[in-house]
């Protein structure tokens, strides 16, 4: 692909995967809510979609990376969620549901992995130019919940799925544009081997250790923030711009991402994530009736996520060769989704048992937990990391 084609299109895959986020994210509990959906009820279908992150990204990396398809894989994968998404929208029993949200979930899970992929595989060695792709995503996550927030005060919620149904009938021809090209395919044990050898590295383990807690800090923030917030007394439209706040924080930390000092940003921007993520989710559960607390709780999120983010995809990308690059944003994802799953049913069962509170204080002290692994594990081996050749 040439590659200014390719510069449009990876900016507009950003833009269009994460304005599906930017939807799902806010509004999609409140809509399962709306429907009369019970508290566990809503909180097992959002988990069966993070449970699916624990397969699909390794099946997806791995056919991806033997059979070197990785941009049609995408445009497979964004096929499949639009697929499931027809089938939730069409059906009002809940088991149709959940085998809907399965389906929507098993494809959806493999687009952002394959995604970073495919941006790094185009960046090579300019790694600071990630942030300015990623950046795509944020504004499109903030145009998204803006807009429909926006359009929740005039229209009921049930808007909700279909303006996920259209951003993903949009996002469709672009995923069939993005690159195939791939390394060619190595010899089953070879490639295992070195696969292994990438995964044990002290780096990798950190990362994935620490980010595991953190994912599932951030459980009860996917699967209740919303209505915790509209417990309080919070509109809709008030919800989509606290939303929308938080993914601002984010384009203010991807557009300092390239000044950041390499040393500072694999040390204390990395034990600033977990403690930021601490604070933040003890704010949202004691004190988010007073909007000034909950404006400063979402700034929280330019370190809690997108630094986070930015700085986890990045070491698994040196630290994997480019080769099992798929691979190695796949076990990331699915390390992400296991932590997600565990946060999000933990988070379903203390909503009804011990109330909002409780459940985002759950939730500072997982952050917490994944900020010890950070600072005993990841301080030296993070500075060291390397990818292998």
């Amino acid at each position: 692909m040439a590659p200014d084609r390719l510069a449009y299109c990876l900016p507009g895959a950003y833009f269009l995967s994460f304005a599906f986020i930017g939807v799902f994210a806010p509004y999609f509990s409140l809509y399962l809510h709306d429907a009369g959906l019970a508290a566990q009820d809503i909180a097992t279908l959002i988990v069966a979609m993070q449970s699916m992150r624990l397969l699909a990204p390794a099946l997806w990396g791995i056919l991806a990376d033997r059979r070197g398809m990785r941009g049609s894989a995408i445009g497979l994968s964004v096929l499949g969620s639009l697929c499931g998404l027809s089938a939730f929208m069409a059906t009002d029993s809940f088991r149709g549901m959940f085998l809907a949200m399965v389906v929507l979930s098993f494809f959806w899970s493999a687009t952002p992995p394959l995604l970073e992929t495919a941006t790094f595989a185009h960046l090579g060695d300019r790694l600071p130019r990630y942030a300015a792709i990623r950046l795509w995503g944020s504004l499109g996550t903030l145009a998204a919940a803006l807009a429909v927030g926006q359009l929740l005060n005039t229209y009921p919620v049930g808007i909700v799925p279909w303006a996920c149904w259209l951003i993903l009938l949009a996002l469709l021809p672009v995923s069939f544009m993005l690159p195939a090209a791939t390394p060619g395919r190595q010899s089953r044990g070879d490639t295992w081997s070195q696969f292994r050898q990438a995964l044990a590295q002290p780096a990798v383990v950190a990362i994935l250790s620490a980010g595991f807690f953190m994912a599932a800090a951030h459980g009860a923030l996917t699967v209740f923030y919303s209505i915790h917030l509209s417990q309080h007394g919070y509109q809709a439209s008030t919800i989509g711009l606290l939303w929308t706040l938080g993914v601002a924080s984010e384009i203010a930390f991807f557009m300092l991402m390239p000044r950041l000092n390499p040393r500072l940003a694999s040390n204390l921007l990395w034990m600033l994530c977990f403690a930021a993520a601490a604070l933040r989710f003890s704010l949202i559960g004691w004190w988010v009736e007073w909007i000034a607390v909950a404006v400063f709780a979402q700034l929280l999120h330019a370190l809690s996520f997108a630094a986070h983010h930015a700085l986890s995809v990045s070491l698994i990308n040196r630290s994997f060769p480019e080769k099992h690059a798929a691979r190695g944003q796949a076990i990331y994802a699915t390390g992400q989704g296991a932590g997600a799953l565990a946060g999000g049913l933990t988070s379903g069962f203390l909503w009804g048992m011990v109330g909002g509170s409780w459940t985002f204080t759950a939730s500072a002290t997982l952050a917490f937990a994944g900020m010890l692994i950070a600072g005993f594990s990841a301080a030296n081996a993070i500075g060291g990391s390397r990818k292998r050749s």
